[in-house]
């Protein structure tokens, strides 16, 4: 009912009217059936309580009516069962039933969030205005036709208006550094940072190659600034001219001139969507029910920077679409076949800026100047047709379906026409000593460590799709006690691309450049097909058991099973297109003594695309498929026990397990052509980019774009007990607990590529500790009451209160500590840090001022790995939330009622703590910031609302 009438229910909605009309319906299964209500139990026959269910509904609709959330598509629910439609009296069957509502937030009603105030913020902008109606019933036609028992509408609109102030807190680059005085520039521990001249390099002669570098042997020199302070005459004007597009340091939040932009902007988003429904009953056992809708708007991403080179996403122009048609054919009391026919179009267009996109640069250390996908338009197409055939025989309820998809994906993205260029310390270091140098100082030289350049001659246009058929039986062996068993026949089709505009890295022939396996291959050319994926055929088994033990209902247990597989990952952008859409890219022959590209000089363009010859795609990071056949395969089970304490007490306790392999990862965990870490006995030659590469498996590449590839491994335990006072002298209340242990193989990155199972630790950002709580209460005041029965005019003040709310608990999730320096090489990716043996994390009184103890973590010595699990035993700051809702309902007459709601999010405006610090330096420089917390963040939030229902 909920979701026909308001197809995007707020948070406030459910807790004021949704919770009501539950509680109905529960009223209306317990006229039913008591002692269903008292127990979830195995399945029952129909035929044996369809006169109850029947008088229950009709219950449940005068009812509802009253809260005005009834409708004429309620007849069409009782035929969705497959029982005819129950034709309504004629006063009934002509009047339609709906609603009419505003909700609003408004900053001048809510507290100012606790992280504008700690900056000095005065308020933050809040203007939500979400609106609509629904209104559904008979189709009357005056004097054509009269719809009542048969045909029924339900159409529904729902608007949004919204101006949300979001905050961020960025390092950017002071007053002085801009001029290219690193006078007043300190390290992580506040000791002060040289910058070198990257001019002035020169092999130092007394280098000896037996030692590991260091300040007494150093491999190469290089002139520190005078004054630490980068002349004039040396800053690139490229980098002055994109300088300006930075804003001025506004905050102070630190440590050492860190933290040093605040930032406050609207986020605007605007939103209008429709849905019809319209479902008709004809020939007694025949039903068609026809569902379309549409929605156009715009979420407005909240900028970072004032300028063109803001490197928040762009806004996006969103659109949507979706038609439904369902018939229904009940053949019988106990055969019933669904046939559905389901079409979706989403559109997701960025908005352009006016003029030439601005180019991407990411420096370390600072907030990044431009966008990563500044022209970017997808229009997603889904087609599905599914029919399903149910069946009672004897004791078994059988169903047998199929269900066809096709996916239609085009794709027009271009991340960086204009340039990507990342900058770090190596340039301006003294090489091979971390802590020298600094991102921002390269970048005023314009030296970059590496530049790409996107080139996408056409779009893209995707294509694949899904075959499923499905089985399913219901076993009622004996009213206490029903089994179930499923299986589901999967097969995925290849991605294929209409125009063949596809590519990828075959390893069955050669590269001509080196003549190691690998090249790069376009689909349906030289004998490759029309897509790099295998087709995917595998079948899913479920099984399941109800027991109601000693054949009563008080005492339930369950128990299930499922496998599962995933499909590959076929994501809309331009991935494995590079042979015709690709990427210009410029590699350091070494990160620390020469650039990739100097701003100055531009990206020289020197490839032409479509680029189909094997080579093309040496020197870069090139996309790639997995071909092997391997799937996530997922395999859970799960068991429960429920126990009804008195009749409107339910107590459930349910334990989880569930463990996935071969999940689809990233290059985060996977990575074919990574550097295996005995590498790392070479150290500083790593630095050497021909070098680098011959130590990799396929030397014509850098690392491979895996975007997804099966390869991770994941585990995890639950225990979930929930707490049920079904609705009773006015009061319903549930609460919910849960413990989780997850463990897994590839969150937060990994170390070794080559061995996973070193990699095996708790799984990064989950809370292990959940609870919550949820009530309504309706006040007991007014006629048939209590309190307060008044039959005058006092009754409309003191009837129809109503209270409810929700409140979660939860504790920190575990830590992921990162080393401040990575000094390997580009060996590791993930690299961790070291424990401190006998030196405990924790400390004594957690405050935001030491949340845990950094002496217990080192940095790991240069070309090193850390012995560290990926995810620590500290958790950072958990936190709480209290949600309340205050609706009143006048009744304006018999059909119609007035509902005033007031709802507060975050009511007792309580801030949560972030997360504190979690890099370690090494014990020359520690970061003295680590373990410390950076202030905390919520308020309250109030939203008011006003419904008619008739």
């Amino acid at each position: 009912m909920c979701k026909v009438l308001d197809p995007h229910p707020t948070k406030p909605q459910a807790c004021a009217w949704g919770f009501q009309a539950f509680r109905l319906l529960i009223c209306a299964v317990a006229l039913a059936n008591p002692v269903f209500s008292q127990a979830a139990q195995p399945t029952q026959v129909v035929e044996e309580s369809s006169s109850a269910l029947q008088s229950a509904i009709q219950e449940f609709r005068v009812q509802t009516g009253k809260l005005g959330i009834a409708g004429g598509s309620d007849t069409s629910e009782v035929t969705r069962a497959g029982a005819s439609p129950v034709a309504p009296p004629k006063s009934v069957a002509l009047a339609w039933h709906g609603r009419v509502y505003e909700n609003l937030r408004n900053d001048f009603l809510d507290a100012i969030p606790h992280e504008i105030v700690q900056r000095g913020g005065e308020q933050r902008k809040l203007r939500r205005n979400q609106y609509g109606f629904s209104i559904s019933g008979p189709v009357v036609l005056p004097k054509v036709y009269n719809g009542a028992g048969k045909t029924f509408f339900t159409l529904s609109y729902e608007g949004m208006r919204e101006s949300l102030g979001q905050s961020r807190l960025n390092s950017i680059p002071t007053t002085l550094e801009r001029t290219g005085d690193w006078s007043q520039v300190v390290d992580f521990a506040g000791n002060p940072l040289p910058i070198y001249d990257p001019h002035s390099t020169a092999p130092n002669p007394l280098y000896d190659p037996s030692r590991d570098v260091s300040l007494t042997n150093l491999q190469y020199n290089r002139q520190q600034f005078l004054g630490n302070k980068i002349p004039t005459t040396q800053l690139d004007p490229a980098s002055l001219a994109a300088l300006q597009y930075y804003p001025q340091p506004n905050a102070s939040a630190g440590p050492f001139f860190r933290n040093n932009y605040f930032v406050v902007s609207p986020q605007v988003n605007r939103a209008n969507g429709f849905i019809f429904n319209i479902d008709h009953s004809f020939l007694k056992k025949h039903r068609i029910s026809t569902r379309a809708s549409r929605s156009v708007g715009v979420n407005g991403n909240p900028a970072i920077f004032p300028t063109i080179a803001d490197p928040q996403d762009p806004s996006q122009d969103n659109r949507s679409r979706s038609l439904t048609v369902e018939h229904v054919f009940t053949a019988s009391p106990t055969n019933v076949n669904n046939l559905r026919f389901f079409a979706d179009e989403q559109v997701y267009a960025n908005q352009q800026s006016s003029g030439t996109p601005f180019p991407r640069y990411d420096i370390s250390g600072y907030q990044s100047l431009g966008r990563w996908y500044p022209i970017s338009s997808t229009t997603w197409h889904s087609f599905q047709l599914t029919d399903t055939f149910a069946t009672r025989w004897r004791k078994h309820r059988l169903s047998i379906g199929t269900e066809l998809t096709q996916y239609q994906v085009n794709s027009d993205q271009v991340r960086f026409p204009e340039g990507h260029f990342q900058f770090t310390a190596g340039l301006t270091s003294l090489p091979g000593i971390n802590n020298t140098g600094h991102g921002f100082a390269s970048f005023l030289l314009g030296d970059a460590s590496f530049a790409e350049k996107s080139i996408v001659i056409s779009p893209s246009y995707f294509r694949w799709g899904s075959y499923r058929a499905i089985f399913s039986d219901q076993w009622q062996i004996t009213p206490s006690l029903t089994l179930s068993f499923g299986l589901n026949s999967e097969t995925f089709t290849p991605r294929t691309e209409k125009y063949d505009r596809q590519s990828n890295i075959s390893f069955s022939a050669v590269n001509p450049q080196n003549g190691v396996p690998g090249i790069l291959a376009a689909a349906n050319s030289g004998g490759f097909g029309r897509s790099f994926s295998p087709v995917y055929r595998k079948v899913e088994p479920n099984a399941g058991i109800a027991w109601s033990v000693l054949g009563h209902n008080s005492t339930v247990v369950r128990a299930d099973y499922q496998r599962r597989y995933g499909q590959y990952n076929r994501t809309g952008q331009p991935f494995g297109t590079q042979a015709f859409n690709g990427t210009l890219t410029r590699l350091s022959a070494n990160s620390q003594l020469d650039p990739a590209a100097v701003l100055v000089n531009g990206f020289q363009n020197t490839q032409q695309f479509p680029d189909l010859r094997p080579d093309a795609a040496n020197g870069t990071s090139p996309d790639y498929f997995d071909t092997s056949k391997r799937q996530p395969t997922r395999q859970a089970w799960g068991a429960s026990l429920q126990q009804q304490i008195t009749s409107n007490l339910v107590v459930t306790i349910r334990y989880d397990h569930d463990y996935g392999r071969d999940q689809f990862v990233g290059t985060n965990a996977v990575q074919p052509n990574s550097i295996p870490l005995s590498a790392l006995q070479y150290r500083d030659q790593l630095n050497d980019l021909a070098f680098n590469n011959s130590v990799r498996p396929f030397p014509q590449y850098q690392d491979f774009n895996v975007n997804s590839a099966p390869g991770g491994r994941d585990k995890s335990n639950s225990l979930n007990l929930q707490v049920e006072k079904r609705s009773s002298g006015g009061l319903a209340m549930s609460f919910n607990y849960s413990y989780a242990s997850r463990y897994d193989d590839y969150s937060a990155g990994v170390q070794d590529y080559y061995n996973l199972k070193r990699e095996w630790s708790r799984s990064a950002w989950y809370n292990p500790h959940y609870a919550s709580l949820t009530f309504l209460y309706e006040l007991p005041f007014g006629a048939g009451k209590p309190l307060l029965r008044f039959s005058d005019w006092r009754r409309h003040i003191v009837a129809g209160w109503a209270i409810s709310g929700s409140s979660e608990f939860f504790t920190g999730s575990f830590l992921v500590l990162n080393p401040l320096f990575n000094n390997t090489g580009g060996v590791v990716r993930g690299l961790r840090v070291n424990t401190v043996p006998g030196v405990s994390a924790a400390v004594a009184n957690q405050s935001p001022g030491l949340w845990f103890n950094p002496a217990a973590f080192a940095q790991p010595d240069n070309f090193t790995v850390g012995n560290a699990p990926r995810t620590s035993d500290v958790r950072g700051p958990g936190g709480y939330n209290h949600d309340m809702t205050i609706n009143k309902r006048f009744a304006v007459d018999s059909a119609r009622t007035l509902e005033f709601v007031a709802s507060l999010f975050n009511a007792t405006n309580h801030a949560n703590w972030n997360w504190p610090d979690t890099t370690i330096g090494p014990a020359s420089s520690p970061n003295v910031n680590a373990g410390k917390i950076i202030g905390s963040n919520g308020g309250r939030i109030v939203q008011l609302g006003l419904r008619l229902n008739f």
